[in-house]
């Protein structure tokens, strides 16, 4: 499916692919869950992003939106700036009413700015956070919640006590750092690579591990197949060279994989 929405006219041809194509039809590999990370092109929000967008550019979102909610899909939006988070909420609460949106698990990617209250209201949608590692690839000093940082970082355990659900991934190299465990050690304990502390509002490293595993399989609707060690689920694991749980903060970023499994065979190493 090649999908392209970048002008109104676009927009309309979106939405005749979105109808005519299935959404879940996922296998263990590989598959189409949903849409994103950017739903309509000119809804490309930024950190510093303090104005709403044009009716024009948020009617064209919400018509696709509204065709995606009928249909079923699930919606992964990037949205760095809290105040494009609240103008999608104060829509989304509204279709929500007509168009039951809270078994969709929609997504608010990065959300960088987020507030307290967005964060409750996306939850009583049934949404989630996407979080990607931030700040890590340089020093940054650490700043007081409520204040202006540069880049500026999500309040992660504020999110955390909210009990919404939130998964974390890397962004990959392009954005972020592609390594997982530097982005884990980030998320954990709020170090960046050199060992300064550049995130205020930490996770924890249980919190951190649930969101990269768990909470990840979650928001792609596979929880009965992964994201936990159980019995009937696809035992795809990694076998570390360390603890993550136990060893120091700054040497997280450090770990190893020795052995990978997808699918309960070895892709990566040997016994």
């Amino acid at each position: 499916m090649k999908y392209r929405a970048d002008t109104p006219a676009e927009a309309d041809t979106a939405v005749e692919i979105i109808e005519s194509h299935t959404a879940f039809s996922v296998d263990d590999r590989i598959g189409l869950l949903g849409l994103g990370e950017h739903v309509y092109g000119p809804m490309h929000d930024t950190s510093s992003t303090v104005d709403s967008y044009s009716d024009e550019i948020m009617d064209a979102y919400m018509k696709l939106a509204t065709v995606a909610a009928k249909a079923g899909w699930n919606i992964q939006e990037h949205t760095q700036a809290n105040q494009t988070i609240s103008d999608l909420i104060d829509r989304f609460e509204v279709l929500n009413e007509t168009v039951p949106i809270t078994d969709l698990r929609w997504s608010l990617a990065h959300a960088l700015t987020i507030s307290e209250e967005s964060i409750e209201r996306a939850k009583d949608l049934g949404m989630t956070i996407a979080i990607h590692g931030q700040a890590i690839h340089q020093a940054r000093p650490i700043v007081p919640r409520g204040l202006a940082t540069d880049p500026p970082i999500p309040p992660l355990k504020t999110i955390e006590d909210s009990g919404i659900v939130w998964g974390l991934g890397t962004d990959t190299g392009v954005v972020s750092h592609y390594q997982p465990f530097v982005t884990m050690m980030w998320a954990a304990t709020g170090l960046g690579i050199d060992g300064t502390q550049i995130l205020p509002q930490p996770a924890g490293r249980e919190a951190a591990l649930v969101a990269h595993t768990r909470s990840n399989a979650y928001m792609l609707f596979k929880e009965d197949d992964l994201g936990t060690l159980e019995a009937g689920k696809l035992a795809d694991l990694v076998v570390l060279d360390s603890d993550y749980l136990t060893v120091p903060a700054h040497e997280i970023k450090d770990i190893q994989a020795v052995i990978t499994m997808v699918g309960g065979e070895i892709v990566y190493g040997a016994l």
